[in-house]
């Protein structure tokens, strides 16, 4: 069975195609699609047109077709439940984080990931929480395509499937919300606590075009999501302002010849 995936930006967009098979899934074609950004276009229309030219020829018929929706319209809450149901934690999600977000199943679409089971009973769960108007949005703009999307899911979760053991249940282990942000006395001041780094964590970072994805593991498990307002959009203006290049020139030159350094070894 043959599924795309895509993820719709701010400077393109981007298409997978993926076949699975008995030995898992293969990647048959990528490409990204450059959105204009001249002025005074509609930038709306444009992305319309380029899913339409690119689709006009595939068959959709029984197609699996997953949309990411923008990150900067979707937040995320990690919580706790007493049992283990993925039923009753849905059901009882809105409820569970009312305080923490300005949202409601009036108005906002809340869905929920069991990240791991607690050995004396519960789950650890990464709530997500996205406005209906956004999603409304999103499933309009694959209509006016002419696409019809099986899943609509978010670029943090979307990215962190590829290094999750998604196929199977998650693990079972202690609660990471009691040791993953621990608190303990600074040394300034014993009664003033001081969030320690959780042990054995990790980061994953994702640069985009106009944002930065930021995901913290421990474990291997997955912790927290955030959304950082810094991409690759102003290192161009960067080196627009420096060599007094065209943003769009600036924007190639980036892609072309842009790395990041990591360490001064051999520099």
């Amino acid at each position: 069975m043959k599924s795309f995936g895509i993820d719709i930006g701010s400077h393109s967009i981007k298409i997978a195609e993926i076949e699975s098979s008995s030995s898992g899934a293969n990647l048959l074609n990528y490409i990204e699609l450059p959105i204009p950004m001249q002025p005074n276009t509609d930038v709306n229309l444009a992305i319309i047109d380029s899913l339409r030219s690119h689709f006009e020829k595939v068959d959709t018929t029984n197609l699996q077709i997953a949309v990411a929706i923008n990150q900067n319209f979707v937040t995320h809450r990690r919580t706790f439940f007493p049992f283990k149901v993925r039923h009753s934690i849905q059901r009882a999600l809105p409820l569970e984080i009312e305080d923490e977000v300005p949202f409601s199943p009036d108005n906002a679409i809340f869905d929920a990931k069991i990240l791991s089971y607690q050995s004396g009973g519960g789950a650890n769960v990464l709530a997500s929480i996205s406005p209906k108007d956004r999603i409304a949005e999103c499933l309009q703009t694959c209509k006016d395509s002419g696409l019809e999307p099986s899943i609509v899911s978010c670029e943090t979760l979307s990215y962190s499937n590829l290094f999750e053991n998604w196929k199977e249940l998650p693990p079972e282990r202690t609660d990471l919300l009691e040791t993953a942000f621990e608190e303990e006395p600074s040394d300034e001041n014993e009664n003033s606590p001081k969030q320690t780094v959780p042990q054995d964590a990790s980061a994953l970072i994702h640069i985009g075009h106009s944002k930065t994805l930021l995901m913290v593991y421990q474990n291997k498990e997955l912790l927290t999501c955030r959304t950082i307002s810094w991409g690759g959009k102003l290192l161009a203006e960067e080196v627009h302002k420096k060599y007094q290049l065209p943003l769009s020139e600036s924007i190639k030159e980036l892609e072309s010849k842009g790395f990041i350094l990591l360490s001064n070894e051999n520099h």
